[in-house]
């Protein structure tokens, strides 16, 4: 059997602290694991990078996401003072 495997546990260990350069990459992760399936956050967003390993800027990730949502690869509304980012959905025919 596998008694001696071992895997990555997140909150067992400190996230990983990434750059801006970096934060693109990741927000691409999230979207293709379908994070943004539903409206979400900044600060929602944060916390899911911070569940993947990762430590990012909310100003990064707030900056990443503004830039995607400006190239119509997000897509963003706002309510209550809050700013929501998500993914229409594909309709396949």
């Amino acid at each position: 059997m596998l008694n001696d495997a071992e895997f990555h546990e997140s909150e067992f260990s400190p996230p990983t602290s990434i750059d801006q350069d970096e934060v693109p990459s990741k927000i691409e992760l999230l979207e293709r694991d379908l994070f943004f399936a539903k409206p979400r956050t900044v600060s929602e967003t944060v916390e899911q990078l911070r569940e993947y390993g990762w430590l990012a800027s909310p100003l990064d990730v707030s900056k990443a996401l503004a830039k995607r949502a400006f190239h119509k690869e997000l897509l963003k509304n706002s309510q209550e003072n809050k700013t929501y980012y998500f993914k229409e959905p594909q309709i396949i025919s």
